[in-house]
């Protein structure tokens, strides 16, 4: 498959063109010979930026794109932009707007997501869910929770901190699941202006409104048959809520400014960071909707709860980054590696992958060492000095005074649950029987 970006900033165009090396790339600076460019290739996909004259309208390229007997999706990038021109474009036929400052990250998530709703003639096969990355205990629970949900029809709630992977886990339950062969749909509640979520969900009849030139359908109908991803779905204001929670009940849709129901089938996956509960009780997220969502729910754990998971997410990174360069792998040192562990990653996966890139590519020595991580891991406390400190009365001690509930020493100690229980079987330390743990709660309580 091609993609052609239009692009006047040499700059930008490599850091595109880095990201997107899996793809056929074609390029080009002007508005009318991307046109042509289109036209005779049959390019399905493209991404404009900046056009080489200042006169060249970004609004005019996208009607002579749709005047093309088969015109393609453009995915739109806007350093500076206004909320009018990104809602403009959107209605002039854009699938996708990217308001600046836009990254290659950015541009390369956008494309990942059109690729999703284009299944299943341009995705890759049905995912392996050893794309959850790790060898703790939590990672293990959640691959086998995503393997129960993905065989279900139910409408399924991911929560958990941000960049811990919710969108990852959302594709797999599609990709492992019986509508893995049609569309996996994305729509970020956060990104969209208000406005104009009604539309993007919907869709819109010719003539709805101003600007309307064509009949659209909303993401709704585009996911019809597969799977509808709600990104932080905490965000969508209440008036969308009281719409989608009627489309889902009713499993009909209309079009803005249309008359016709239209039925649809398609599969809710909502994810959000926030306490929908908790917003419900301050009327912030309406009820009804919420059980309508929290049919099954997937939990993912926040990065500092399973650290024995950032050696091989740390490999996996640099073996990814490796591929697409030419000054091959990195190693991280053992002292590195204590240090990334003993870190809180408040931004979690996410982060920890930012930080590994910028280290491939700071750092000019095969091995990285302490002194170039970036300063926030060197300043945290060193949790591995006091695991290996740690005897074994005090751990007794620990236990015994949260009634050995693992989970609160857990956390008073600032360990995993599995370091838990690794130092308990080290030191043989076996758990008291469930009475004998409630008295000892209860005597810690009196303490």
């Amino acid at each position: 498959m091609e993609i052609l970006i239009v692009e006047a900033n040499g700059i930008s165009l490599n850091c595109y063109k880095s990201k997107l090396g899996g793809f056929c790339i074609r390029t080009s600076i002007s508005a009318l010979e991307s046109v042509s460019i289109v036209d005779s290739n049959g390019i399905q996909l493209v991404i404009t930026g900046r056009f080489a004259s200042s006169s060249s309208d970004l609004l005019d390229f996208l009607k002579a794109l749709r005047r093309l007997g088969r015109p393609p999706d453009v995915i739109v990038l806007a350093e500076d932009s206004s909320e009018e021109l990104a809602i403009a474009a959107l209605r002039g036929g854009a699938w996708d707007y990217l308001r600046g400052p836009v990254s290659a990250e950015d541009v390369l998530a956008s494309v990942s997501r059109w690729m999703s709703t284009h299944r299943p003639s341009f995705a890759p096969p049905a995912q392996d869910l050893n794309r959850i990355i790790g060898i703790s205990q939590p990672a293990a629970q959640l691959r086998e929770a995503v393997a129960k949900v993905a065989n279900a029809e139910s409408n399924v709630l991911i929560t958990g901190e941000t960049g811990t992977g919710k969108e990852l886990v959302a594709d797999l339950i599609h990709s492992e699941g019986a509508r893995r062969r049609k569309p996996f749909v994305c729509i970020n509640c956060a990104a969209i202006p208000d406005l104009l979520l009604e539309s993007e969900l919907f869709g819109h009849d010719r003539g709805a409104f101003t600007g309307a030139i064509n009949t659209r359908d909303g993401k709704m109908i585009q996911a019809n048959g597969g799977t509808l991803f709600f990104d932080e779905v905490g965000e969508m204001p209440l008036y969308s809520q009281a719409k989608i929670l009627r489309a889902i009940e009713s499993r009909m849709v209309q079009r803005i400014g249309g008359r016709t129901d239209i039925p649809i089938n398609v599969r809710i996956i909502a994810a959000t960071n926030q306490d929908l509960e908790q917003l419900s009780s301050h009327n912030l997220f309406r009820k009804d909707l919420f059980f309508r969502l929290n049919v099954l729910r997937v939990h993912l754990p926040a990065l500092r709860e399973r650290r024995e998971d950032i050696p091989p997410l740390v490999d996996h990174f640099l073996r990814l980054f490796g591929q697409t360069s030419s000054r091959g792998g990195k190693i991280v040192s053992k002292e590195a590696m204590r240090a990334m562990q003993n870190y809180s990653w408040p931004g979690n996966i996410r982060e920890l992958k930012n930080v590994v890139e910028a280290l491939f590519v700071t750092c000019s020595a095969k091995q990285i060492e302490v002194a170039d991580l970036p300063a926030p891991l060197l300043s945290y406390p060193r949790v591995a000095d006091s695991q290996s400190s740690l005897n074994k009365d005090t751990l007794i001690e620990v236990l015994t005074g949260a009634g050995w509930n693992i989970s609160k020493v857990a956390q008073k100690l600032k360990w995993s649950r599995m370091t838990v229980y690794r130092k308990m079987n080290l030191y043989g330390i076996e758990q008291p029987r469930r009475s004998e743990c409630k008295a000892a709660e209860e005597s810690a309580l009196l303490i």
